[in-house]
């Protein structure tokens, strides 16, 4: 029976109230055991792989039909997700230009342009501290 004369059915036998809180079931929401094992199967044998390669793997094989989504909600229910890596942290000290003291440091460019159908130069030189150019 597919969805269309389901949901005719249960029209004709109870009207609009027959089709209140009734969702369609989506197609293709339970993955074969076997695909899960496959799935744990791999995560097991070569634990570097990712979710991304073992769905790419499955897919090779043409087992899964599914995302790399559905790999990852897998191995997260068997507990064989490894955990994010830790965000690492600038230990150094951040560099900042801006001098305490005028003459300290000096910043300089350099422009090029035509002008009149020749080059000219723009050379410009600013104290880092007081901006002065």
């Amino acid at each position: 029976m597919s969805l269309s004369e389901s949901f005719s059915r249960r029209y004709r036998a109870h009207g609009e109230a027959g089709l209140q809180g009734q969702t369609a079931p989506r197609p293709g929401r339970r993955l074969p055991a076997a695909i899960t094992e496959k799935i744990l199967q791999l995560k097991r044998a070569n634990r570097w792989y990712g979710v991304k390669k073992i769905a790419h793997a499955l897919q090779r094989l043409f087992m899964l039909p599914g995302s790399p989504e559905t790999v990852r909600r897998r191995l997260h229910e068997a507990g064989l997700m490894d955990p994010p890596p830790k965000a690492r942290r600038n230990l150094t000290r951040p560099r900042f230009f801006e001098r305490a003291t005028p003459n300290q440091m000096w910043q300089s460019d350099l422009f090029t342009f035509r002008l009149g159908g020749k080059y000219a130069y723009v050379v410009a030189f600013m104290d880092d501290y007081s901006r002065y150019i």
